[in-house]
């Protein structure tokens, strides 16, 4: 099996860390394109993958392609609808392209939409795939972390919580971060600390039962948790989630 993937961006790179750590495909069955030369070293020399010097030569090469690029760059591939795409199947990791809208660049083929997010570096991933009868491309996303089939009408939630959700999540901890250094914490017991915090509270699945656990009443836990109410962080959260959902909706 060859497998092509347009684009080797930050979720390109973190698909092909994941798929190297099984045993489904080598280096030398993944073929990229990427547009910067340091892109194209990067491929080549860490991650030991095939660079091909066009989209139109990774498509002939692979049977099994990955879009992940911008989709105004997507848009721009018009050529791709005049090669011989049977028997190829095309999976779009793009953010708010439709299936229809691919279809309008490349024709009458088949394609099959999937949001993963960036967890699958480490096989640790979250990742929604509309219907397939591909045993490959489901074989693939199981390898990654957790995969489910979705309803294309939905998998632009799963974006927003999932893949937006992970930097939030990054943002989050970066504040604590900021916290901790203000507080006077050097950089090694920062990480320890803020890293334990977040450790600590996935350990349990009701996350709102811990937060009352350990909110004793009059205590400092409830004061603080008080002045995140007071604020509105669920608000804001809830916000950031369904700003990012009504992007891709415009």
């Amino acid at each position: 099996m060859n497998l092509g993937i347009m684009g080797f961006g930050h979720i390109a790179q973190a698909f092909v860390k994941g798929l190297l750590n099984t045993d489904i495909v080598g280096s030398s069955d993944i073929y990229i394109t990427a547009r910067s030369s340091k892109t194209r070293l990067l491929a080549e020399e860490i991650f030991k993958v095939n660079v091909c010097d066009s989209n139109t030569s990774l498509i002939n090469t692979c049977d099994l392609i990955f879009i992940c690029l911008p989709a105004k760059a997507f848009y721009q591939e018009n050529v791709l609808s005049t090669l011989d795409l049977k028997c190829k199947i095309f999976i779009s990791f793009m953010a708010g392209v439709k299936i229809d809208q691919i279809k309008e660049v490349l024709g009458d083929v088949d394609v099959i939409r999937a949001m993963p997010n960036l967890g699958m570096a480490d096989n640790d991933g979250v990742t929604a795939y509309t219907k397939t009868s591909d045993q490959r491309i489901i074989d693939i996303f199981d390898s990654l972390g957790y995969a489910f089939l979705i309803d294309e009408k939905e998998i632009e939630k799963v974006t927003a919580l999932a893949s937006c959700g992970v930097g939030f999540a990054a943002y989050i901890l970066s504040c604590f971060d900021r916290i901790a250094k203000e507080l006077g914490f050097d950089d090694k017991d920062k990480a320890k600390i803020v890293s334990n915090i977040f450790r600590s509270a996935l350990k349990h699945d009701d996350h709102s039962s811990l937060a009352d656990a350990v909110a004793t009443k009059g205590g400092a836990t409830e004061t603080g948790i008080d002045s995140l109410k007071e604020a509105e962080l669920y608000e804001i959260l809830n916000k950031a989630v369904l700003s990012a959902y009504d992007k891709m909706n415009k």
